[in-house]
């Protein structure tokens, strides 16, 4: 296998290419003869860099798309059929397994049933390495916020 940074290239050439050709017949075959490559090559490629084949980052990034697009108010029906989906129920399944909640659900709610409420857990001390930033010397709490 070639090295990581020709891999990477490569996985995010494919991305680029899947995302400015989203809705159109797209499949690893075409992206892979686009890239140059063989679709086992272009799988492995895929798979090692984002644990993820080209096919399953299409219908992802589709999702993804459709739910933004249902954000903004689209009808569920079109962004099926977009999404290459031959009945509302396919596309309702593989919604709920991106986002947990049908797409019936998140347009209701335009997703924010979505949004998480902040957790706070006790976790094991920790410690932060780092370097002493020029100036007075002297170390102010408040202006640690300032580097994150």
């Amino acid at each position: 296998m070639p090295d990581n940074d020709y891999v990477r290239k490569e996985v995010k050439k494919g991305k680029r290419y899947i995302d400015q050709h989203l809705y159109e017949d797209l499949d690893a075959k075409k992206v892979a003869s686009v890239l140059g490559h063989s679709v086992s090559s272009l799988w492995r490629y895929f798979t090692s860099e984002g644990g993820s084949t080209v096919d399953q980052y299409i219908r992802l990034r589709r999702i993804q798309m459709a739910a933004r697009n249902l954000r903004n108010g689209c009808r569920i029906e079109d962004e099926a059929s977009k999404c290459g989906y031959k009945t509302v129920s396919g596309f309702a399944r593989a919604f709920v397994n991106v986002y947990g909640i049908t797409p019936w659900e998140f347009s209701k709610t335009r997703g924010e049933s979505l949004m998480q409420e902040p957790k706070i857990m006790e976790k094991m001390p920790f410690y932060v390495v780092g370097y002493v930033l020029p100036g007075d010397g002297g170390f102010r709490p408040e202006d640690t916020g300032a580097y994150w």
